[in-house]
């Protein structure tokens, strides 16, 4: 069992700005907080589910996740799900967008329903179906009385499911949601959704980097060749910052501001032609990654402010799908778009669509 002094340290010393590099990379939170050098091994699923607050919904919460993807939750998720719940997220909705992956569908979305019936059972209960319940979980999806997400969350929340995945929360009552979660994480108002479409140049779809965004700033770009990204209709409150006297498009550059527990993905299809580190003003080291789109060959989609890249020259990356890097770098300083996001600011990624065909101007600051 993990030792509770050590778990109740964790809650007590992790707001989400440090716990993003604290997850992630506990190397890199020494460099930039104090508060991580208490921090000696990486926060497990264990730690988090032996947390004092934590009550039987949020069980319920790792259970059904644990239903849906045939595995228990890793830390960052455990802690995405629980500040989901505390603010108002049903299990009825945690488990649609559960329902809704790209994993979820990859694994039961082309089964038969006899198929998808047995599969369940295995996956789930670690068993094969027993006749009755077989016949009643098949005629419920049959009848088109569930779907395969009511399926799945009847399961995961059943007696037999819970008994072979007991918590420590569990039977703790559950309390009304609130402003601020159970592991005392500052609430911001971040935006769930499958990495949809935020904005286009030409042909080139621009997908967001993750799946909980709090906020898209676009502002002008330092390269003249980046083009003016066109909008497209989303569910995350975007708006064009002002300006950085830079004498180029508006919004020739996105910075979105997002999860810093969660991975980032590609935000278009194509094929990594840069990729590494750099050091932002002469100072910050960071990451970056450079993709040659499908649709516009010769241009490139750069991708910056990254912890832990993934993503190396020659791989075929593809949008929504692919992972580049584990999450969004956080600096030990305020950038434009934290002016415009809640307390403590997350990391964000930053986007931009260039043609290296126009001469860009030399930097006015110079190099490092």
């Amino acid at each position: 069992m993990a030792n509770l002094a050590d778990v109740n340290r964790v809650r007590r010393l992790l707001s989400f700005a440090v716990l993003a590099v604290a997850l992630l990379s506990t190397s890199a939170a020494d460099a930039q907080t104090g508060a991580a050098d208490e921090l000696r091994d990486p926060v497990t699923f264990e730690q988090i589910s032996e947390i004092d607050e934590l009550t039987g919904a949020h069980a319920d919460v790792f259970r059904l996740y644990w239903a849906y993807f045939d595995r228990k939750p890793d830390a960052a998720g455990a802690m995405f799900w629980v500040d989901q719940h505390d603010q108002c997220m049903g299990l009825r909705q945690i488990a649609d967008f559960f329902g809704s992956s790209d994993e979820f569908r990859s694994t039961y979305g082309d089964l038969t329903n006899e198929e998808f019936v047995d599969l369940v059972y295995r996956n789930v209960l670690d068993r094969d179906a027993e006749p009755g319940g077989r016949a009643f979980w098949l005629q419920q999806v049959q009848n088109k009385t569930m779907t395969r997400t009511e399926v799945m969350l009847n399961v995961g929340l059943a007696p037999e499911f819970e008994n072979n995945h007991p918590l420590p929360s569990d039977g703790v009552p559950d309390r009304p949601c609130q402003p601020s979660s159970a592991l005392g994480v500052v609430s911001h108002p971040y935006n769930l959704q499958q990495y949809e479409p935020f904005g286009f140049v030409g042909p080139v779809t621009l997908h967001l980097p993750s799946i909980a965004v709090e906020q898209i700033g676009f502002h002008e770009s330092n390269h003249d060749g980046a083009a003016q990204i066109e909008l497209i209709d989303t569910v995350v409150p975007v708006m064009t910052m002002e300006t950085r006297n830079r004498d180029n498009v508006a919004r020739g550059a996105a910075d979105i501001s997002v999860h810093p527990n969660l991975e980032i993905r590609s935000p278009v299809t194509g094929t990594v032609i840069r990729a590494g580190g750099y050091t932002l003003y002469c100072r910050y080291s960071d990451a970056f990654v450079v993709i040659e789109p499908d649709e516009l060959p010769g241009w490139e989609v750069k991708v910056l402010h990254m912890t832990d890249r993934t993503a190396i020259r020659g791989d075929r990356v593809v949008a929504g799908e692919t992972v580049i890097a584990a999450g969004p770098n956080k600096f030990p300083f305020r950038s434009q778009i934290d002016e415009f996001t809640g307390e403590p600011s997350w990391g964000h990624i930053h986007i931009e669509v260039v043609d290296p065909s126009v001469p860009d101007r030399p930097s006015s600051g110079g190099g490092c």
